[in-house]
């Protein structure tokens, strides 16, 4: 049996998740005045949960940072390259 490997994977699986990463920026920036003044252990859960939504995996420090930032209201941006 001979398994054609498509020459274009590695492009598509990165437009995936970038894809990937800007619904989880779009759904987290959309909830963002739900979650502003929350305490940054209840926004980390949200970010947790939208996180395995999309079934992306960030490091803990950067995960951290964005709760933080949610908590205090300000929008998220996150960089895929």
């Amino acid at each position: 049996m001979r398994v054609k490997i498509n020459p274009n994977a590695e492009r598509q699986i990165a437009a995936m998740a970038q894809k990937a990463f800007k619904r989880f920026e779009g759904d987290l920036n959309h909830r963002r005045s739900r979650l502003q003044g929350r305490p940054v252990a209840e926004v980390r859960r949200a970010v947790d949960s939208a996180l395995r939504k999309y079934g992306l995996d960030l490091p803990d420090a950067t995960v951290a940072g964005l709760a933080q930032g949610l908590a205090e209201g300000r929008p998220i941006r996150v960089n895929v390259r």
